[in-house]
């Protein structure tokens, strides 16, 4: 596929996206409650099944595979998606059809586009970009997927939308395919891309980074707990020590800008037409990303091997932002805590959770601190195993209500992984 449409014009900035449309506040000691247990490993925890789709991007399901790849016909695009939806463990995200392909809003408001140039994601008018590189521009949007035809010989790209990301998988029809597949990148000044020991690919880049002074958070609240006194529940809060919260000084921080993991690409995998694992690795040349895939005598056709794109990280940068203008500004997060207790009512395992934690205010740190975690590898790395379990074990029906009601798709989005 030619890219020029998608790669020409203004420098696509995309990672970096974070840096502009919202900072990310770390470092905060926020004291945990539920305290009487460490924070621990979630594969540790009884009970917790925990996936990565990250590493773990083939599925298991070689019967599906091998039925899918029956009916693959070269010449029928759609083909070509139920391959690939068969093959991936991920599900895809269905996107509106539009006259230049698909298009959505990602969790935390970002703006997906797939178009026979590519895929771009753009938040608050910075994007990233993702495109196969080949000598074709034919294109197809069928069942929530976009197919980029022939980019090289016997060779289409499946483009589609997954739960927190965008997978691109090279469907190879026949031994006239080539083994090396070419996806170019469009990243912004200083971004880099770095290879992880378990295959993936970090896509780093400079992110300003806000951190509360010392003993800042301390201050503000030892200052709500004399104003709010004994007060039990958030409802029972006055005009008056409304008022008092909201001249709580918020919390003075310092700004520095230091490089990050922004996104992730999942590890290559590769699976042939009867859903056994084909040997694959990434190769990586300044911004274009090669996907190799080992064939050989024994291989056989059709051939799945994906690179997905996946921005967690970026996500939960948007949480940990969204939550830190309500958790470092007291009458904020009174007030945000307030309409979580309030519609708390409405679900008994919302209201049992937010009981195991300690009250509205400490769930919404407790949020904070799992995306906090999540943007640096580790989700239980500030909760404790009670707190965890309350957060993971929420249905779906508590996460719809605080995702309404309080405006946090971003943080509901990771929280729907646990």
């Amino acid at each position: 596929m030619r890219i020029k449409g998608f790669m020409g014009g203004p420098r696509i900035r995309c990672v970096g996206i974070v840096a502009a449309a919202a900072v990310v506040i770390s470092g905060a000691n926020v004291s945990n409650a539920a305290a009487d247990d460490t924070p621990t490993d979630p594969a540790a925890v009884p009970g917790v099944t925990v996936s990565d789709p990250v590493l773990d991007g083939a599925s298991s399901d070689g019967a599906a595979i091998a039925a899918a790849a029956e009916d693959f016909d070269a010449a029928q695009p759609a083909s070509a998606v139920e391959l690939t939806a068969a093959a991936s463990a991920a599900e895809g995200v269905t996107l509106q059809v539009t006259s230049e392909g698909l298009e959505g809003s990602d969790a935390a408001g970002g703006e997906l586009v797939l178009t026979e140039e590519g895929a771009t994601l753009a938040l608050e008018g910075e994007s990233y970009g993702l495109a196969p590189v080949g000598g074709s521009s034919e294109s197809t949007v069928v069942d929530g997927a976009v197919v980029h035809e022939d980019v090289a010989p016997s060779t289409d790209v499946v483009t589609r939308a997954i739960e927190g990301g965008v997978q691109m998988a090279a469907v190879l029809a026949d031994t006239a395919a080539p083994d090396r597949i070419e996806f170019a990148l469009d990243l912004p000044q200083g971004a880099e891309l770095t290879p992880n020991a378990e295959g993936t690919i970090s896509v780093t880049a400079p992110m300003e980074v806000v951190e509360p002074l010392p003993g800042e958070e301390a201050r503000i609240d030892a200052e709500v707990a004399a104003i709010l006194g004994d007060v039990q529940h958030d409802t029972e809060i006055t005009d008056a020590q409304w008022a008092a919260l909201d001249a709580v000084a918020p919390a003075a921080t310092t700004t520095t800008i230091e490089s990050q993991e922004v996104a992730t690409i999942g590890a290559a995998w590769a699976v042939d037409a009867n859903g056994a694992a084909v040997p694959t690795r990434y190769e990586i040349d300044g911004t274009t990303l090669t996907q190799v895939v080992e064939t050989d005598a024994t291989t056989a056709y059709p051939v799945v091997a994906d690179p997905s794109w996946w921005w967690w990280a970026w996500t939960s940068a948007a949480c940990v932002a969204n939550l830190a203008t309500f958790i470092f500004a007291a009458a904020k997060l009174a007030n945000f805590a307030s309409k979580l207790a309030s519609i708390a009512k409405r679900s008994a395992a919302l209201s049992s959770a937010i009981d195991k934690i300690g009250g509205a205010q400490n769930f919404v740190r407790r949020i904070y601190d799992l995306a906090r975690g999540w943007a640096q590898g580790n989700v239980m790395k500030y909760l404790t195993r009670t707190q965890y379990l309350a957060i993971a074990s929420l249905p779906s029906s508590a996460l719809n209500l605080m995702k309404d009601a309080l405006g946090i798709g971003d943080c509901i989005a990771l929280m729907r992984q646990l």
